[in-house]
C-alpha cells in the first residue's frame, strides 16, 4: 500500500497511538463502523400476553451502523437492524443524529435522536419508530415509540408502543481502547 492509501485510511477511520510510525496520538476518523448482536428471552420466560401459557422463544438481533462525523459536535448514524424469531423476521433501517456534549458538568457524553422504519419479509412496512437517547458512562439510556403504519392501523387507531431501553456499551469501548496496532506502511 502506498503512503497516500495509509493517510486516506487514517483520515477516514482514524488510528490508535503507535499503530504506525508517526502515530504519536490517537486520531478519531470520519467514519466509525460498528457491528453488534443481541439475544432476547434467553431464559425462555413465560408468555404473559395470552392464556396459552407457553414460553417466549429466543429472539436474535444483528446490527450494522456507522457514525459519520460531520462537525465538531454533530454526527449522522445510519443503521440497519435484522431481527429473527422462530416464525418472523424484521428489518429496521433508519438514521439517528448524534450531538456530542463536550465539556459539560453533567458527565453526559452525547444525545441521539432519530427515526427508522420496520418491515417484515413478505409483508408491508408496518411501523415508523422515533427515538431519543442519552449516553452516560458505559450506558445508553433511551426511549422509543413505534407508530403503527400497517394495514391494521384502522383497528389500532395508528397507536403504537412506547419502549424504554438501557444498553451497555462498555464492551465496545473496551475493544476500541485495547485494539492491536497494525502497520499501514
Amino acid at each position: 500500500a502506498s503512503l497516500t492509501d495509509s493517510l486516506l485510511a487514517s483520515e477516514m477511520f482514524g488510528h490508535e497511538k503507535g499503530a504506525f510510525t508517526g502515530a504519536i496520538e490517537r486520531k478519531i476518523g470520519r467514519f466509525e463502523p460498528e457491528i453488534g448482536v443481541s439475544f432476547f428471552h434467553i431464559n425462555l420466560p413465560k408468555e404473559r400476553f395470552t392464556d396459552l401459557g407457553g414460553r417466549l422463544k429466543i429472539r436474535s438481533m444483528y446490527s450494522l451502523e456507522t457514525r459519520i462525523i460531520v462537525g465538531d459536535y454533530f454526527s449522522l448514524v445510519p443503521n440497519i437492524y435484522y431481527q429473527k424469531t422462530t416464525k418472523a423476521e424484521n428489518m429496521l433501517a433508519g438514521c439517528r443524529f448524534r450531538f456530542d456534549l463536550k465539556n459539560n458538568a453533567s458527565k453526559f457524553h452525547y444525545i441521539l435522536m432519530g427515526s427508522s422504519v420496520r418491515s417484515g419479509f413478505g409483508r408491508q412496512t408496518d411501523a415508523a419508530i422515533v427515538s431519543l437517547a442519552i449516553a452516560k458512562g458505559d450506558y445508553l439510556i433511551g426511549a422509543s415509540f413505534d407508530i403503527n403504519i400497517s394495514e391494521l392501523k384502522a383497528y389500532t387507531q395508528s397507536v403504537g408502543g412506547f419502549e424504554i431501553g438501557l444498553i451497555y456499551t462498555g464492551l465496545s469501548h473496551d475493544i476500541n481502547k485495547n485494539s492491536l496496532p497494525c502497520s499501514r506502511e
